[in-house]
């Protein structure tokens, strides 16, 4: 591969230029990809239905707790997190969903600040329940801090939700406003690359009520698109010592998760650019190849609809990390 077919974003990691035009070339050959609209109506809805009054409350609420679904033993990577509700197993991202759901049909009042502020850790074990008793949340504490902080946070602006959106929607640019304004929020503020508020921005412009026009938004990158764009390719591992990391599952340091991060996040873009398709749908691909391309079971390359495009690299695993920003 010469020069040109490749873009270095850190000494680390490189952008594989060959394979970003692999991954274009699948939105070219699927021109009717479409991104998910978060919205589903089944007995096991994971989201509101369309026109619910508690919407966007819900995803202001819920999105900020999409973080940190794995558990770790002696400084490796042990195993995603599942749990049964109503007899129905789900993923640690389908979890807190149907945890938003549960307390829509109980607990309306969750999604008020005042309550969030003031919730306590023995009232989320019990609300966060699953069948075999307690909340199973890796990482309890942080999710309680961002609770009573996002509460405190939301009063001290005096405003709620919906009135956020309502003055987003009055600005040239609705998303970059509500992005600068989440921000200052606590469980979204403090990640350079604003992954949750991105994905709650995606929610809003993506959910059928289009709660908020469509705009071009950053790079939506947690460990499921870094898990996807490692193994397809996208990005490359140029250092020996990072690699054998990420192959054994051990846990990073803060330097190189950021160079992992930061490429993948670059790779996305030139994506974008290459395939002339926007941030959802890369997020929903990628997103979606947790069914054939998971954590801990034997990628099922026969299966992938990015069979033909990858580059198969399947022992590489994302940067093992603790974080609340993804």
């Amino acid at each position: 591969m010469n020069s040109t077919d490749e873009r270095t974003a850190t000494p680390a990691i490189s952008v594989d230029e060959s394979q970003v035009r692999r991954i274009a070339a699948f939105f070219k050959d699927h021109a009717d990809f479409s991104p998910f609209p978060f919205a589903s109506d089944d007995k096991n809805a994971l989201f509101p239905p369309v026109e619910h009054p508690l919407a966007v409350d819900f995803f202001f609420a819920m999105s900020k707790h999409q973080f940190g679904f794995w558990f770790d033993a002696e400084h490796r990577y042990l195993r995603p997190m599942w749990a049964a509700v109503g007899g129905k197993a789900f993923k640690g991202s389908d979890y807190i969903w149907r945890m938003g759901m549960r307390m829509l049909a109980e607990s309306p009042e969750f999604f008020s600040p005042s309550f969030q502020k003031n919730v306590t850790a023995g009232q989320l074990d019990a609300m966060w329940r699953c069948d075999a008793g307690g909340c199973p949340l890796p990482d309890m504490q942080a999710h309680l801090a961002l609770l009573n902080g996002y509460g405190e946070d939301m009063e001290r602006l005096g405003t709620a939700p919906a009135g956020m959106v309502r003055r987003a929607k009055a600005e040239p640019s609705p998303a970059r406003y509500l992005s600068d304004a989440l921000a200052t929020i606590r469980g979204y503020g403090g990640d350079p690359m604003r992954k949750k508020i991105n994905m709650l921005i995606m929610i809003l412009q993506n959910r059928p009520e289009r709660f908020l026009p469509k705009e071009d938004i950053p790079p939506i990158v947690d460990y499921h698109v870094m898990r996807l764009s490692l193994r397809t390719g996208v990005v490359r591992v140029d250092s020996a010592d990072l690699r054998e990391k990420l192959v054994r599952r051990e846990f990073a340091s803060a330097e190189e998760e950021r160079s992992v991060r930061r490429a993948v996040y670059e790779g996305v873009e030139r994506i974008k650019a290459e395939a002339g398709v926007g941030t959802p749908e890369i997020d929903w691909l990628f997103f979606s190849g947790r069914k054939w391309c998971p954590e801990m079971e034997t990628p099922d390359c026969a299966g992938c609809v990015l069979s033909r495009y990858c580059a198969k690299k399947t022992e590489l695993f994302q940067p093992v990390y603790r974080t609340t920003a993804y």
